[in-house]
């Protein structure tokens, strides 16, 4: 009897279908990388994905407090942030005060007299926000403590000036740049005020907002 092997003929189509397999992992996978990489490090989507959580809890507490009007709080700090950069640009502290706490205001005083000292005067033209997410609030039983915060993204022309004796010496003209900003405002009676902005908001920033209600 005599043993015979029997050689198998490669078949390319028995093995596109892998290839074609290792090829859709691969891509799903680099996809998901991305996407990751987008969720964890994208501040318009961390500001937006807070907002809506944000947005569910105030559902709850408009219904026994319509302070808590998420589009009103949104467009009102809008107001806000422009008229607060448009009397900074032309150095009108004193006019801010009824806009700010008295703790920031001192703070806009102590700056202002360091750019004063430094020559130097700072303006923001051509605001454009384009963005504004109400990323936390903070609702207490005493209505004077409660707060909230808001994330904004945009473009402006910065323009930063070095001044000597009334003259312009140097004029840094920054063409549309583009800001991302988080302020935190405290409720006054139905009225706000700006209690801190902090420019150039960090992830690390973005990511630690965290919403509290006392009677929850």
């Amino acid at each position: 009897m005599t043993n015979s092997i029997t050689l198998k003929t490669f078949n390319p189509a028995l093995y596109s279908g892998a290839e074609f397999n290792v090829w859709s992992i691969s891509i799903i996978i680099i996809g998901f990388i991305i996407f990751t990489f987008f969720l964890l490090y994208s501040k318009p989507l961390i500001a937006i994905i807070k907002a809506k959580q944000t947005a569910k809890r105030i559902q709850v507490i408009f219904k026994n407090d319509s302070f808590w009007n998420a589009d009103k709080l949104e467009k009102a700090s809008r107001k806000y942030l422009i008229y607060f950069y448009k009397q900074l640009s032309i150095e009108n502290i004193e006019e801010l005060k009824n806009f700010v706490t008295d703790n920031f205001h001192k703070e806009l005083y102590k700056k202002l007299e360091q750019n004063k000292e430094q020559n130097l005067h700072i303006q923001y033209n051509s605001i454009n926000i384009r963005l504004a997410e109400l990323t936390s609030i903070k609702d207490f039983i005493n209505n004077d403590k409660d707060t909230f915060t808001v994330y904004f993204e945009g473009y402006w022309k910065r323009i930063s000036t070095e001044i000597n004796s009334g003259k312009t010496i140097r004029d840094n003209s920054i063409s549309s740049k583009e800001f991302s900003i988080k302020a935190d405002f405290i409720r006054v009676g139905n009225e706000l005020k700006i209690d801190q902005i902090v420019e150039s908001t960090s992830i690390r920033q973005l990511k630690s907002e965290i919403s509290y209600i006392e009677n929850d």
